[in-house]
């Protein structure tokens, strides 16, 4: 490897992935995770390839765990939501806006999340 090479833009097409990139020691890409559009991805991984182990957690794993999953997911955002619409109640903060949505439940939770990230982290195991 020449020095030069370490600032060169790599680039992996994955059959389910799509394209992955590697940069910042990780593999970059996108992935589809309904309700949501998609969600950044990072996977652990070496130059040449992403770990097979990170990979497969998210090909076959998280699509079959992702219901139940979304579920406690949503739950948490909205716990740690309640919070901040009960102090704005409180403090009658209506020139807000949209700053502070009305969600009344929990599965209401996901038409507000932007930028989701899914990352799988390397245990060193």
């Amino acid at each position: 490897m020449g020095f030069f090479d370490r600032f060169r833009k790599r680039q992996l097409a994955d059959v389910v992935l799509g394209t992955l990139e590697f940069r910042r020691g990780a593999w970059h890409g996108r992935f589809a995770l309904p309700p949501l559009a998609d969600a950044a991805l990072v996977l652990p991984g070496d130059a040449d390839s992403p770990a097979e182990e990170a990979r497969s957690l998210v090909v076959d794993e998280l699509p079959r765990r992702w219901p139940v999953l979304q579920q406690a997911v949503a739950q948490a955002l909205f716990e740690h939501y309640v919070p901040y619409r009960e102090a704005s109640r409180e403090l009658d903060l209506e020139d807000v806006g949209d700053a502070i949505p009305a969600i009344a439940r929990a599965e209401d939770v996901w038409r507000h999340v932007r930028n989701p990230l899914v990352r799988i982290a390397d245990t060193g195991d």
